[in-house]
């Protein structure tokens, strides 16, 4: 069975990116230039785009104590950042655990907020079936 799974789409549109595949001839890249490979690999990433818009996560809300506290519930649990010995800190707390995302620069505020979204969307996207998915 042929695997057409979102990643194995975006694997294969990369490869057919690749000058190899998209330039013929004994002297590659000089003559024998060919598009539809470079045309299959844009429908491929088009088919993933596709897929993926129909279900989207919706972003964090986020809360804050202070300047240098924030948080977002989730349904994983509830996400903080908070400014710790001149960093910052992103974790996700849930029941009786506390797990560590990022410790980030002083400069890198608002990378930790996108860090939290990225765990948050990459937990929420792992828990869905998708359409080739076998189970």
């Amino acid at each position: 069975m042929t695997d057409t799974s979102d990643k194995a789409l975006l694997a294969l549109a990369d490869r057919l990116d690749a000058p190899e595949y998209w330039l013929s001839g004994s002297d590659a890249g000089h003559e024998g230039e060919n598009s539809a490979p470079v045309e299959a690999a844009a429908a491929l990433r088009a088919i993933v785009a596709e897929r993926q818009a129909g279900a989207q996560v919706k972003p964090l809300v986020w809360h804050n104590y202070d300047a240098w506290t924030y948080w977002a519930e989730s349904t994983s649990g509830t996400y903080h950042i908070e400014e710790r010995n001149g960093g910052w800190n992103v974790s996700l707390r849930f029941a009786d655990r506390i797990h560590v995302i990022a410790e980030l620069d002083p400069e890198m505020r608002e990378e930790t907020f996108e860090a939290a979204q990225a765990d948050h969307e990459a937990r929420i996207r792992a828990a869905l079936k998708g359409p080739n998915d076998d189970q």
